[in-house]
């Protein structure tokens, strides 16, 4: 309860901040472009949401914008969406859940882009994200068809499952993703699987790389695994997605830290793509920092 509140303390004095973004032109979709971007939005994000995919569509050209609602979202913040995201797509949660699947933990979003990977490039995309400027290397994987993820650290490659399962052997951790990369193993066929522990704030998944049918198989998988319970915790998502981006042809991991999550190992400044991950968000202003100087380009951008 303290941590939520605490949350919402901080996202007010940031949206107090950043409410220039209200000024800023609306996004533009292009209908000349095979990219569907997918998000979770909530209220208490919403500023920062719209820093989040404005700041992104400049760079990247979108065809169609989902937001799935938590069902936190007001009439009026829905409003909002629309006012500055023309054509965006607001899914209630409730209406993309699978029962086959976990709810929660960006899975709907995850099997949204399930249903749009036949004809799009797509992209999942956090809501405390900010695109700093030209992103060459995603243009060039939706260019070329690649999968991409976003890194944990310098020079990660995509390795075979049983690496990555020789990576945790020591950890006790009892957290699902923890207990997911030690049970990779168990998977069938994995002497022929990959892995990569990317982070699910920014992945791209190639056109005709993943269905739902295909989504849902692989949670199966894992519950058979894991057990439903713990396959239910939040985290299962990320370890899904990555199996799929990992064993995506030429499927590539973001370069870190030009891509990379905020957390005091990285030098944020060097970062054209960032993530303001919970457990350091705030720290040192950086976030408020980057989002302002983002506004600022956007509020320069020719109409």
């Amino acid at each position: 309860m303290f941590f939520n509140i605490k949350r919402k303390l901080n996202f007010l004095r940031f949206d107090a901040e950043v409410k220039s973004i209200l000024d800023t032109l609306p996004v533009t979709l292009s209908s000349e472009s095979r990219v569907v971007c997918v998000s979770h939005v909530c209220q208490t994000y919403l500023y920062a949401y719209l820093i989040a995919i404005k700041s992104f569509a400049r760079h990247v050209p979108l065809k169609k914008i989902y937001a799935v609602d938590d069902l936190s979202l007001t009439d009026g913040g829905k409003a909002l969406l629309r006012k500055h995201v023309p054509g965006i797509a607001i899914l209630p949660i409730t209406s993309v859940r699978n029962e086959h699947c976990p709810s929660g933990g960006d899975w709907e979003g995850f099997l949204t882009i399930g249903k749009e990977t036949a004809d799009h490039f797509c992209i999942q995309l956090d809501a405390d994200t900010v695109t700093m400027g030209p992103l060459p290397e995603v243009l060039d994987a939706i260019e070329s068809n690649r999968s991409f993820t976003l890194g944990e650290w310098v020079a990660q490659e995509i390795v075979p499952v049983a690496e990555a399962v020789q990576a945790v052997e020591g950890v006790t951790s009892e957290h699902v993703q923890m207990l997911s990369e030690k049970s990779l193993g168990k998977l069938e066929s994995a002497e022929k699987l990959k892995y990569v522990r990317g982070c699910g704030a920014f992945a791209g998944f190639a056109r005709g790389t993943v269905t739902v049918k295909s989504i849902e198989d692989l949670s199966a998988a894992m519950i058979k695994i894991l057990g439903r319970e713990k396959w239910l915790e939040w985290g299962s998502q990320q370890i899904a997605s990555n199996l799929v981006i990992a064993n995506t042809p030429g499927a590539i991991v973001l370069p870190v830290p030009k891509y990379a999550s905020h957390m005091p190992s990285i030098d944020i400044d060097k970062s054209i793509f960032r993530h303001f991950i919970g457990s350091h968000r705030f720290d040192q202003g950086n976030y408020v920092r980057s989002a302002l100087t983002a506004i600022g380009d956007l509020a320069a951008s020719p109409a």
